[in-house]
């Protein structure tokens, strides 16, 4: 390889054990369980230390200063994380995580922007979008492509099909789904639509991808797995309310509620409750918080079956998702108030939390009003409290949350 692995100075500094760390353990994963979940990257791309690292712009430098800001991030780590442990060694981000942090910030740019455009133009009486059109369309534009980087977090570059490695492809099926709420609901409107259904077929692909190769033996990818199999219920709502139909004699806006409810309550929450056991998994309360995570996450699927029976069996599954839907909130404020103190992004995730902890006892007041059918909330309340939590504090705050988490564990 014409390579030097070692320098001098650097096999100094481990005579000198400056490599051992006088502190505790900081990582939550021993090296097996990194491996176990990380090893298809072990061995995959070889880089070259002289090509990457003594050229003569990183002479420039000095060795002695890489070496000491590489050893300052392992003192201040302690630890194995998922990142690429060479580039932790010299203090240096790999290219494909920078590559990979600058998508997320255009696709957050891209969708946030295309967004508010849309609300603007509906609000000036260019375009009639209601609340709850509103509200789905941050879904396509925004949460679902930010969400499918974090599928991917940790997995060697490559995996996942096209469309999910392409947050801008997930973002054109995204315009053409919003031109189908400009025509009349009809055959036209719902073509448009089946743009995003087809978005919404590749991540089931990819959700059965994972459920192959990892079975039962991950929590995380089992959670990822269900989340893009609920986005496929989502997309097939979606275009179902695009045409005008009514699945099993419901009318608007509910058709296009539930759509929301599985791009939201269904993909997002598994996705999170997956990323919060994976950062809990070595804490004590791990098997109550796994718990609580899977009735969080096949929650919105027995909600979904209940709807078609009746307001009782819907009472006997909202009730036990509400309780679950308790541990992913307080996961989530777990893993993140610690850092809100450092004025770290990761305090998003204790908003987010209690954003879902309030939605979900909204949710709950609902489901009792619907048995005695004398409800506490009526639909259009739920819309725009219950509706906007989740959306925007448990969804959007919730995603640059785990974001800035993915960040600091790369």
């Amino acid at each position: 390889m014409s390579d030097v692995v070692l320098t001098q100075d650097e096999l100094d500094g481990l005579a000198a054990n400056l490599l051992v760390s006088k502190k505790p353990p900081l990582s939550r994963a021993r090296i097996s369980e990194w491996l176990d979940e990380y090893g298809n990257r072990v061995g995959q791309h070889y880089a070259s230390e002289l090509r990457r690292h003594y050229s003569e712009a990183s002479q420039q430098k000095g060795v002695a200063t890489r070496i000491a800001f590489g050893l300052t991030r392992i003192d201040r780590s302690a630890g194995l994380r998922s990142g690429d442990m060479r580039s932790t060694l010299i203090g240096e981000m790999p290219s494909h995580l920078r590559r990979s942090m600058g998508a997320k910030r255009r696709t957050a740019l891209i969708g946030i922007s295309a967004w508010l455009i849309l609300v603007g133009a509906g609000a000036a009486g260019w375009f009639r979008f209601d609340l709850v059109t509103e509200l789905f369309l941050l879904a396509p534009w925004l949460t679902v492509p930010l969400g499918s980087q974090l599928l991917h977090t940790g997995e060697a570059p490559g995996h996942g099909s096209f469309i999910l490695r392409n947050p801008a492809l997930q973002q054109c099926a995204a315009a053409i789904a919003t031109a189908s709420f400009l025509l009349p609901a009809g055959r036209a409107a719902a073509l448009l639509a089946s743009a995003w259904l087809g978005v919404c077929a590749a991540f089931l692909l990819d959700g059965l991808r994972r459920l192959i190769r990892w079975r039962a033996t991950s929590f995380k990818q089992f959670s990822f797995a269900a989340g893009e199999g609920y986005l496929l219920v989502a997309g097939l709502w979606l275009v179902a309310s695009r045409l005008g139909a009514h699945p099993a004699g419901f009318q608007e806006p509910i058709v296009l509620l539930t759509a929301i409810h599985f791009h939201f309550a269904g993909f997002l929450t598994a996705v999170f409750a997956g990323l919060t056991y994976d950062q809990l998994r070595t804490s004590r309360w791990a098997p109550i918080f796994q718990a609580l995570l899977l009735a969080a996450v096949v929650g919105p699927g027995l909600l979904g079956m209940a709807f078609l029976v009746g307001p009782k069996l819907k009472l006997i599954a909202a009730l036990p998702i509400v309780i679950g839907q308790c541990g992913l909130p307080a996961g989530m404020i777990r893993i993140g108030w610690p850092k809100a103190r450092r004025h770290s992004w990761e305090w998003l995730l204790v908003v987010s939390g209690a954003s879902v902890a309030i939605a979900m006892i909204l949710a709950g007041a609902w489901a009792l009003g619907e048995y005695p059918l004398q409800a506490f909330l009526d639909l259009t309340q739920m819309e725009r409290i219950h509706g906007t939590l989740n959306a925007f504090g448990f969804g959007l705050l919730g995603l640059f949350g785990w974001l800035s988490v993915a960040k600091s564990s790369s």
